[in-house]
């Protein structure tokens, strides 16, 4: 039985290879540390600093509105993954022991409803999950490369200001086109470690907690002898614990990430539906902000939506505990029921900023705002 042992770590295997090459995770038997935290200090200067600063210098002063909106759109997407990159720089600490308590609640999942549970709806939900980002950002990269290939004149992949003229010469045109599509390719590499995690790991806790629901359930229907009963409610008390647990620890990484996600996503929208219905003409501008405008409400969606879920699988937990054979237990058992039930009473969310409740209101306040935005937009425009 001990091959067939769940491994929720296992999904996190990219975002780990992620923050390695984009230089704030080191592995504890690295050699040549030294070398490897220059290379960090270096890159994260050359591209999580530098990158949005020289998109900046241009907002709003671009030849074209056109070209404006298309500088503003691109800033405020990599300031705010600068910015949530920086925040998963500073609590990735985290990370192990949320690592350790999904190996212990990994270890719990033994019977075969709870298996058949995992290997089929969670495990395809934290498939969808993580693929689905990997599969758009590589197809916005490439539509974004492609709308500087099929212009007509030599232009940047986003407006922006460079020390030098990168119109005098094709060697300087190549050297700041080479700049952007590495910055812009590391950016968003960032980026899918930064939204994958808390929606992979929101996704974890409600399927951890609704395999509890189950477990907790059966409690006592499948064995006679009470003291084992008692034993093996006591571990589902323990397991309760431990998602509690988790779900602070998960507060405390994703929490400001998601806050300044949900705060930007809003003036994002409004930019990129005003750039893809009033300027722009050419197809590929036209795919390109299509596929971008669909990814900014994916950025935040899993993330709100398993926020919900998780909320809800909490509520359910009273319930399943009575759902066992508890009337025909011993008193230390209907003591560790009660223990569980006023436990379960308490109301869980996380709070992204600790103001914004992690959960589908929070996508419906950024739809509504920049459905706000674009309506002060248009009486502007007028």
């Amino acid at each position: 039985m001990s091959e067939m042992l769940v491994n929720s770590n296992t999904y996190f295997t990219r975002q780990w290879k992620i923050w390695k090459l984009c230089g704030i995770y080191a592995e504890p038997r690295l050699n040549y540390k030294t070398l490897y935290w220059t290379y960090a200090v270096l890159l994260n200067i050359i591209v999580t600093i530098l990158y949005p600063l020289h998109l900046s210098v241009l907002i709003f002063r671009n030849d074209t509105l056109g070209d404006d909106i298309k500088n503003l759109s691109i800033f405020l997407t990599t300031v705010a993954g600068s910015i949530k990159f920086l925040s998963f720089a500073m609590n990735l600490k985290k990370m192990p022991e949320i690592q350790n308590l999904l190996n212990e609640l990994d270890a719990r999942v033994r019977s075969k409803d709870e298996r058949h549970f995992y290997n089929t709806e969670l495990k395809m939900k934290m498939k969808i999950t993580g693929n689905i980002y990997l599969v758009l950002y590589i197809i916005v990269a490439i539509t974004a490369e492609l709308t500087t290939l099929m212009s007509k004149e030599r232009v940047l992949l986003y407006p922006a200001w460079f020390p030098f003229d990168w119109r005098a010469s094709t060697t300087m045109y190549l050297l700041a086109h080479l700049y952007q599509i590495i910055g812009i390719s590391t950016i968003l590499t960032q980026n899918y470690a930064n939204e994958t995690t808390p929606g992979l790991l929101l996704c974890l806790l409600a399927g951890h907690i609704k395999l509890l629901a189950l477990r907790v359930a059966k409690t006592s229907h499948n064995c006679e002898n009470p003291q084992e009963n008692e034993l093996e409610l006591l571990r589902c008390v323990r397991d309760q614990k431990n998602l509690y647990r988790l779900c602070d620890l998960i507060e405390d990484l994703v929490a400001f990430p998601m806050f300044v996600q949900i705060t930007i996503a809003a003036a994002n929208i409004c930019v990129a539906l005003a750039a893809l219905l009033f300027y722009l003409n050419d197809y590929f501008n036209r795919a390109y902000y299509s596929l971008y405008f669909f990814g900014l409400f994916l950025q935040i969606f899993p993330a709100c939506y398993f926020g919900t879920e998780f909320q809800m699988m909490f509520d359910q937990l009273p319930y399943a505990v009575f759902s066992s054979n508890w009337m025909h237990q011993s008193k230390r058992y209907k003591m560790h029921m009660i223990l569980f039930t006023e436990r379960a009473l308490m109301q869980r969310t996380i709070l992204a900023g600790g103001i914004v409740r992690l959960n589908l209101e929070a996508f419906l306040s950024a739809c509504k705002g920049a459905y706000s935005l674009f309506a002060v937009f248009l009486n502007l425009k007028e």
